[in-house]
């Protein structure tokens, strides 16, 4: 029988019986399609005031882990739940390590922090998940296909996206934080299957603006000189030195 996304557990609530006490709730065990419950002794805790301090404690921390997607017989296996939102600010600082180091340039530094902000936009806003077993394989198709389809990007832009999945999960696997890269087995879209999304200037503006640049602006027409017949990019012009 199906169980509703609005029974995946039941609220922790603390019982007693005879010569025994302890906290109980029930989770939805995907592996065996029913709820289970889970019982979380509190005997240990000598002292009716230090007890219950203590079960208000726990119950109030396994209701926010529940709400935030937390699974005890999912996760039963790992030894540390990471909080996801902690490794993206550790994946941030790794990064500004690279960019300080000259690992990486500015552009590519950028760029992933545009795609860590969208990530997290997609986190807040659409797909919400609290801890980093939970970004799995799953998770990321949907949200390759958020930026696809979602937010109308381009197959070249989700290629991209799906690149840095690709980047963070290595960095996830290097940690320790996962086992294994959630993005294996993703494939990007074949560039066979679309056209660089470009539009050719046609020749009579072309003429236009060089005509406008040679008496306003030389220095322009300098830089489109430079990258036309030197064939370079417009970020190796910025850095060219005249010596």
């Amino acid at each position: 029988s199906g169980v509703s996304s609005a029974m995946q557990y039941t609220p922790p609530v603390y019982r007693e019986t005879e010569g025994c006490s302890f906290i109980e709730f029930y989770a939805y065990d995907p592996a065996q399609g029913k709820m289970r419950r889970k019982r979380i002794k509190t005997n240990r805790i000598k002292g009716v005031l230090k007890r219950r301090q203590y079960v208000r404690d726990v119950i109030k921390r396994l209701g926010e882990q529940l709400n935030h997607g937390w699974n005890p017989w999912i996760a039963q296996d790992t030894t540390d739940l990471y909080v996801f939102e902690e490794v993206l600010g550790r994946y941030e600082s790794h990064i500004e390590k690279m960019l300080a180091s000259g690992y990486f340039r500015k552009e590519t530094y950028n760029g992933y922090k545009s795609y860590v902000k969208i990530l997290r936009e997609y986190i807040k806003d659409v797909n919400p998940l609290y801890y980093v077993y939970q970004f799995d394989r799953k998770y990321c198709v949907a949200f390759l296909d958020y930026v696809f389809i979602t937010r109308d990007n381009g197959a070249q832009t989700r290629n991209n996206y799906l690149n840095f999945l690709r980047v963070f999960s290595g960095f996830l696997v290097d940690k320790g934080y996962m086992q294994s890269k959630p993005t294996d087995g993703i494939s990007p879209i074949s560039k066979r299957l679309y056209k660089k999304e470009r539009e050719c200037i046609p020749l009579t503006v072309v003429a236009k603006i060089a005509e406008y640049c040679q008496s306003n602006d030389p220095n322009f027409l300098f830089a489109c000189y430079l990258l036309y017949y030197c064939f370079i990019r417009p970020v190796e012009m910025t850095r060219l030195k005249v010596q």
